[in-house]
């Protein structure tokens, strides 16, 4: 951001408050760099409205400003002080340290320091004027070091292939020269331009069809391999496996099946060996006799009625945790169960309610007795029940 007004007119300031005695601005109107100023200035006090502070004004062009006109690219100037870079910082203090030296700032800083303390505390104009210009002084030192803490390429010469092979020789020379002299130098150059270069050579045509050429010839030496493993027209399935078996000694021996019965049934077995928790490594009482055949029976459905109407009587021998459980599985208490089938008399006398009301319409017919869970299509009664007259 600039200053608009003083960068428009340099070297003429004037005073923006009334009780300014030193004639210097303290207000401005800053815009970017790509924004041109035509004209700017300040009207004198009290010009337009009543205030302490001058009214300030510029001009500029607003179809440049606000659209219409594609400004300059303003460079970029990154800060060359990094607190990443460790060699840039102790290069900045190394300055900082000498040009503080130079102009004696810590021995000054002190002798103001005991000024102040045998004033109790009080700093007078000549103190104040001794205090501004150490801090001008000591800002110029560490501006002129962040300036000198590390050298930063601008981007001044425009970027070409030719000149980044002439950098790249350069640079290798200057680190060729920098071991010679047993200088230090960063090993990581060498370890891109490497990785670099071995890029580069995939890069060509001719490069490519041989990548390509090596990776099929792999492929086809896999295949050829896996083929002469399984064997002439192998399909990749499972043929045979082998299937745990207790000997007549006791002792539990393996057993090879090659029926595809016996191939599926092993292989269930094992899964469930592995996956199924219900099961192992102990059994659960969902699971187990005898609470597994009186829910996944033919009395599966009328059991599982009774113990939600509290009508089921527990078997014995079932520990308390799950006596507990299944005791809690009821109905609430306000809970009322719609009929499971409905029947030629309901449909009927559903349609005759519906004829006396003359409330409803014959769609709203139909839907209500698609809704009761009645198809239409397979009861005898519906042809004259649509054909009430409403």
């Amino acid at each position: 951001m600039e200053e608009a007004i003083l960068q428009r007119h340099p070297g003429q300031t004037a005073a923006t408050q009334h009780r300014n005695k030193r004639g210097k601005p303290i207000d401005g109107i800053f815009t970017t760099s790509g924004v041109a100023v035509q004209a700017g200035g300040y009207y004198n006090f009290d010009e337009f409205f009543s205030c302490d502070h001058r009214g300030l004004w510029i001009d500029i062009d607003l179809e440049k400003s606000l659209g219409g006109y594609k400004p300059q690219k303003t460079p970029y100037k990154p800060r060359k002080l990094t607190m990443l870079d460790t060699t840039a910082v102790r290069r900045y203090l190394q300055l900082v340290h000498k040009g503080y030296e130079e102009y004696s700032i810590p021995s000054r800083l002190a002798s103001l320091h005991h000024q102040l303390q045998l004033n109790e505390g009080t700093m007078t104009a000549t103190m104040g004027r001794h205090y501004n210009c150490l801090h001008h002084q000591m800002y110029v030192v560490r501006r002129k070091a962040e300036e000198k803490c590390r050298r930063v390429t601008n981007g001044l010469v425009p970027w070409s292939p030719k000149m980044q092979q002439f950098w790249d020789r350069q640079s290798l020379w200057k680190i060729l020269l920098k071991g010679r002299k047993g200088c230090r130098w960063r090993k990581d150059f060498l370890t891109v331009q490497a990785a670099k270069s071995k890029k580069k050579q995939w890069r060509s045509r001719k490069a490519t069809d041989r990548f390509l050429r090596l990776r099929r010839m792999k492929q086809r030496v896999e295949a050829r391999r896996q083929r002469r493993a399984k064997g002439k027209g192998s399909t990749g399935g499972l043929h045979a496996i082998q299937v745990k078996e207790r000997l007549p000694s006791g002792e539990v021996g393996l057993r090879t099946v090659s029926e595809r019965s016996q191939v599926e049934q092993g292989c269930m077995q094992e899964n469930c060996a592995r996956y199924d928790q219900t099961r192992l490594p102990h059994m659960t009482p969902p699971m187990d006799a005898p609470l597994y055949q009186m829910f996944n029976g033919h009395d599966a459905e009328q059991n599982s009625l009774a113990l939600l109407e509290g009508r089921l009587t527990l078997p014995d021998g079932i520990d308390y945790p799950t006596r507990s459980f299944l005791s809690q599985c009821r109905f609430h208490k306000d809970h009322s169960m719609s009929p499971l089938e409905v029947s030629t008399e309901d449909h009927t006398y559903f349609c005759l309610g519906i004829r006396n009301t003359r409330a409803l319409s014959l769609m709203a017919c139909i839907m209500a007795t698609l809704k009761l869970g009645f198809s239409p299509l397979w009861s005898p009664s519906v042809t004259p029940c649509f054909g009430i007259s409403l």
